[in-house]
């Protein structure tokens, strides 16, 4: 950044009111130092900055680290002096990769009256150091293909995080100073340097939990507190996991049956379901995904416990709960596009995770209070499910094979199992599909809060508050007065899920003339007529789009090379088909990304280039390919 630049900053930081930051600037503990955003902020009215503390806040002597910071500018000409500052959950997400797509969900709603904070936890993201452990990420990847016996799989992980422990510790990192607590010390150091006098914490997942921290070791200057999908210290993690997976699936199971669409559709889904495990588990298959990061096909074997894991997986998100009937109807009958796109979705959120601030926190927060005895017998009583958590990495034997040497000599301390009682105002919310925190979760923690508003969210998963618009408006009700529960009336509108069931949407075809260019052919019934030869469907689970072209004077191969360049791809790609109707000799050729699949025929007749296209989801390729895309390329005339 240039000099100017960083003045501008400074200068930003005044407004904020940080008289000190001048000074801090060039010397002590805490301080702030202007830097650039290290994620895209081209189209963001951002400030970033370098939040500079101590790994042990215990030991004035401690290293120095770094937390990247970004200041999200109100749009109101006299905003609100409380500031929103949001918690990410993990342990060990990194909250500024990819915020500028979380921004329209996440952000934008608050800046009409505050500013909006996010910050990259110490040991994550952008911030310095970072714990995440390579090491385990690519065993990870590198397994995906093979079906090991759980005490391989668990030798791998265990012996791939002792590398990441013994490479972070070469470089003088305390592990056990990145802890909830730490993390509270850090965001208070935070408010103080940037001059605010008070400001609201918005907090996720494992942000509450660092949330309830906060409230408890730096009560000063906390206006109020939303947290939703939360995470108390008192329960036990490890203990409720198994059970709390088999009530989130028994959810999707019983409201299925209740939606007389679902259940005609998808009857007896959980006998389904625990069938398509044991089936799995008997005879594993195969399917192939987009690594999220290099996009090449890698192939993965597909068991019982994959399923079992995706589905939980899956029941975190609201976009893709919808799906979850038909995608165990489809594992049942060995079919796993879709299974494959809700893998490569949850890979790619999974991307930058911060493994070893994962283990810090639950070394020092979790595994103390429990037994790995304890912890196989709460599975037992899931057997479906209890080989799944088993070699998951935080909630079974890994975790407790990890911890004594990853937390060294630093003694758990009993607060961090003991119930946070407060005064300050809390929204506290919950989703009725959460697979990992509960509603009943979310009610222990309020029931110590005097001034905390429960309210469980139906229809939604992890994330109740970024998941519908209902939520929001009560987040944005109760922000104007945190003394007052907010209006929670919305709450009884939410309709529930609509489950996706592919025979519902038609791919019956109709003719159709283009009046422009004079082709004709079929086009699906249905689908809305966007003109120039375009026809579209969208609903709430899904889109795909089938598009008509001529383009004289150009040919079929500048045609083919433009396309392919959009997909990033700069050499001829070859035919995957072949089809000859009606006069033209089509060559069909195939494009896809993380989640789309384009199919695109091409001919060519009198210097016309003729294009037929569907652009769709990848989990639809086979049907809609056959129902919609070959009649519409085999019925096409002048």
């Amino acid at each position: 950044m240039s000099s100017i630049g960083r003045l501008l900053v400074i200068a930003c930081l005044f407004c904020l009111g940080a008289a000190d930051v001048l000074a801090q600037q060039t010397g002590g503990i805490p301080r702030i130092e202007a830097t650039e955003c290290q994620f895209d902020d081209r189209f963001l009215d951002v400030t970033c900055l370098d939040l500079v503390t101590l790994e042990d806040h215990a030991d004035p002597l401690s290293t120095e680290i770094r937390l990247h910071v970004a200041i999200f500018r109100s749009y109101s000409a006299n905003p609100q002096p409380d500031p929103i500052v949001y918690l990410e959950g993990g342990p060990g997400a990194d909250a500024l990769f990819g915020v500028e797509w979380a921004y329209p969900i996440l952000i934008e709603p608050f800046l009409a009256e505050r500013d909006f904070i996010i910050f990259d936890q110490r040991g994550t993201g952008y911030s310095w150091p970072t714990l995440r452990c390579e090491e385990y990420d690519n065993m990870q990847y590198d397994i995906l293909d093979e079906n090991l016996p759980a005490e391989e799989n668990i030798r791998l992980s265990v012996e791939a995080m002792d590398r990441c422990r013994q490479r972070l510790e070469s470089r003088g990192y305390d592990l056990s100073a990145y802890t909830s607590a730490q993390s509270a010390a850090d965001l208070n150091d935070l408010r103080l340097v940037l001059g605010y006098d008070e400001w609201n914490l918005y907090g996720i997942s494992y942000g509450t939990r660092l949330a309830l921290t906060a409230m408890r070791d730096y009560p000063e200057g906390i206006r109020s507190v939303v947290i939703d999908s939360v995470l108390p210290p008192q329960v036990s993690m490890f203990d409720e996991l198994a059970q709390n997976a088999d009530r989130a699936f028994n959810t999707l199971f019983l409201n299925c049956a209740m939606d007389a669409a679902c259940n005609e559709a998808y009857p007896r889904l959980g006998t389904v379901f625990y069938e398509a495990v044991a089936q799995l588990n008997a005879e594993p298959a195969q399917m192939y995904i987009l690594h999220p990061t290099s996009e090449r096909e890698v192939e993965v074997l597909v068991n019982g416990d994959r399923l079992i894991g995706l589905t939980f997986l899956a029941l975190y998100s609201e976009s893709l709960i919808p799906y979850l009937p038909r995608i165990i109807y489809d594992a049942r009958d060995g079919n796993y596009g879709l299974l494959a796109s809700t893998m490569e979705s949850v890979l790619l959120e999974q991307e930058g995770f911060s493994m070893g601030m994962n283990f810090s926190v639950q070394c020092m927060e979790e595994a103390p209070f429990t037994t790995l005895d304890s912890v196989i017998a709460s599975h037992a009583v899931y057997p479906a499910s209890a080989s799944y958590f088993q070699i998951s990495p935080n909630t079974g034997e890994i975790i407790f094979s990890v911890c004594d040497a990853w937390r060294g000599d630093t003694p758990p301390l009993t607060i961090e199992n003991e119930p946070v009682f407060s005064d300050i105002p809390t929204l506290v919310m919950s989703g009725e599909y959460d697979p990992i925190t509960p509603p009943r979760w979310a009610e222990i923690a309020a029931a110590t809060l005097p001034n905390g508003y429960f309210f469980n969210i139906p229809a939604v998963g992890h994330g109740a508050s970024v998941s519908h618009q209902c939520p929001l408006d009560m987040m944005q009700a109760f922000l104007s007065n945190p003394q007052a529960a907010p209006n929670s009336n919305c709450i009884s509108t939410i309709d529930p899920i609509e489950f996706y069931i592919p025979e519902a949407v038609s791919t019956r075809t109709v003719a159709f003339t283009d009046p422009i260019s004079g082709i004709s052919s079929v086009r699906p019934e249905g689908w809305d007529d966007f003109g120039d030869g375009t026809f579209m469907r969208e609903d709430l689970t899904s889109m795909a789009m089938l598009f008509f072209m001529t383009v004289p004077d150009v040919s079929s191969d500048r045609m083919l090379r433009d396309i392919a360049q959009e997909f990033d791809i700069y050499v001829t790609p070859d035919a995957v088909d072949t089809r000859n109707s009606n006069g033209f000799l089509w060559q069909v050729y195939e494009f896809r990304d993380a989640e789309f699949m384009l199919n695109v025929a091409i001919a060519e007749r009198n210097e016309t280039s003729f294009i037929v296209g569907m652009l769709n989801q990848r989990f639809e390729q086979d049907a809609l390919y056959e129902s919609v895309f070959v009649p519409a390329v085999d019925q096409l005339t002048e």
